[in-house]
């Protein structure tokens, strides 16, 4: 038994060969299509029969039909016949059977090493006389591919044959070695297959491992309806604007945090915290430019200029415009005082800021009454500053009468540029 057993190995191993050199030439099949359930072949191999058999080599074909399930297992119908010289006398001793093999392809697609096993009912004749008996038979081969539906076929089988009519010694089983070459054709031509079954077939599909259920679009990949690269079906904001930066959700980023999402954001750095308006941008309350957030003196008049930190640094003069007086009098109306207000919250917040406050009048009445009335009113805003908290060491009330025009005093609107007070910053 060990010799036979040998020699099943070395023939394996031949047949190994010869399908890998085989492969080398021939290209593997087209993966996303499904191979028909059904196939026949036929190959013609070589016997060698047991020693207690009165039987040299010989030689045999077999002829099968399969059928494939779903698992990737396989069952064969098949029929053979061989023959063979006898040892002893003249002629040839010969059997035919029939029987059915589950064969079980060990890899998928391209060159395919498959095992056999089964089994059926032999006819032996030996020296005119004929009988019958049940046989069983393990194996392995392996396929070839060709061409489409076609393939090299090529195994060994192992047989044990129930029969002691054959043997020379009349002990049971018999067994014999076969070593086979042929060829494979399905019935009918593959179909595409569908794998994640989303209706486009696995060769077309450009996603093929699509979740089911999930509607797709003619090359089989997952809507996207808003275009930002994920799928309809995980975007739990769908309808993001077309080019908006998104996260895995498919959400448009804040990378900041300020609330303002960054495809709407201009200023979409903003540290952490700072509250900004509905552009993204940090507050600047005093209109000065620089942001709360960096701004040591938040409150600054407006028409100011500052510096980095949003303070006044420098000499400079604005005109505090809507501060008007009643006619011909130093006392402050109303709307007066809420622009006052301002900038007096604005001088409490820069505490180094010296400022003189300028009074000017038109030419109307005389130098002496003009220069009067403008030390008047500047004294009046003077004043009413002190009483809203503002440091009077702080504040330089100075009238300048009709002596600084800004515009000519000849057309009611010149001179109304011209009765004007002033904000003058003192150098630090």
């Amino acid at each position: 038994m060990s010799s036979r057993l040998r020699r099943f190995a070395l023939s394996a191993a031949a047949l190994c060969a010869a399908a890998g050199f085989t492969q080398h030439a021939v290209a593997d099949e087209s993966s996303g299509y499904e191979d028909p359930r059904s196939y026949v072949g036929g190959s013609v191999f070589w016997n060698n029969p047991d020693s207690n058999r009165n039987m040299e080599d010989g030689w045999g074909s077999r002829v099968f039909l399969g059928t494939r399930f779903d698992s990737g297992l396989r069952f064969e119908v098949n029929g053979f016949g061989l023959q063979g010289e006898r040892d002893i006398g003249s002629g040839k001793d010969s059997a035919w059977g029939i029987g059915g093999d589950f064969v079980f392809p060990l890899t998928e697609g391209g060159f395919q090493p498959f095992v056999l096993a089964g089994g059926g009912y032999t006819d032996e004749k030996v020296n005119g006389d004929t009988d019958g008996s049940g046989y069983a038979n393990v194996g392995l081969g392996f396929w070839v591919p060709l061409a489409e539906g076609l393939k090299l076929r090529t195994e060994g089988r192992y047989m044990a044959v129930f029969n002691d009519f054959a043997a020379t010694n009349g002990d049971d089983p018999l067994y014999d070695l076969q070593v086979g070459i042929g060829l494979q054709a399905d019935i009918g031509k593959r179909k595409p297959i569908d794998a994640d079954g989303d209706g486009v077939v696995d060769p077309q599909d450009a996603c093929p491992n699509t979740p089911a259920g999930v509607t797709v679009d003619s090359k089989g990949c997952p809507l996207d309806g808003d275009g930002d690269g994920v799928p309809d079906y995980l975007d739990k904001c769908p309808n993001t604007p077309r080019g908006a930066a998104v996260n895995a959700q498919g959400c448009p980023l804040d990378s900041d945090g300020d609330g303002v999402l960054d495809y709407q954001d201009k200023c979409p750095n903003t540290p952490r915290g700072t509250p900004v308006d509905s552009s993204g941008c940090p507050l600047d309350t005093d209109g000065d430019g620089v942001p709360d957030y960096l701004d040591k003196c938040p409150n600054t008049p407006k028409g100011l200029k500052v510096d980095a930190t949003g303070c006044v640094r420098e000499a400079q003069t604005i005109v505090l415009q809507n501060v008007n007086f009643e006619f011909n009098k130093a006392t402050l109306t109303a709307d007066s005082k809420t622009v006052l207000n301002e900038v007096a919250t604005g001088l409490k917040s820069d505490p180094d800021m010296k400022v003189e406050i300028a009074g000017h009048t038109d030419s109307k009445g005389s130098d002496a009454y003009n220069q009067k009335l403008s030390q008047n009113r500047a004294n009046s805003v003077k004043a009413y500053l002190v009483t809203q908290g503002v440091a009077a060491s702080r504040l330089v009330a100075k009238g300048y009468g009709e002596k600084s025009p800004v515009a000519t005093n000849d057309t009611e609107e010149g001179r109304a540029q011209n009765r004007r007070s002033e904000f003058r910053v003192l150098a630090k």
